[in-house]
């Protein structure tokens, strides 16, 4: 196991699943334990609920919650501009 660092784990994602699956859980596992603190960012879609996004961000987070209650989550909207969207990442961090 590696030794945890004082600084915080951040993951950027959707995760629009109605269950977390293998390769999710080994990702938060392994930034858990490497960090004190860690900070999930759900990305989200100015349509809301749609195909592509079914899930709304209360779901999500309950799912992420359920499962790894040590952990924070956060929302960001989606952004065309990539240099806006990365500003507004670091300023939620």
């Amino acid at each position: 196991m590696i030794p945890k660092s004082g600084d915080v784990g951040v993951i950027v994602g959707r995760f629009q699943v109605h269950q977390l699956h293998t390769a999710h859980v080994d990702l938060i596992r392994s930034v858990l334990d490497s960090h004190k603190q860690v900070l999930i960012v759900l990305g989200v879609s100015p349509a809301r609920i749609s195909q592509r996004n079914p899930l709304d961000f209360e779901s999500r987070t309950r799912m992420l919650l359920d499962a790894f209650p040590a952990v924070t989550v956060l929302y960001i909207k989606d952004e065309h501009d990539d240099t806006i969207w990365s500003g507004r990442l670091d300023r939620l961090i």
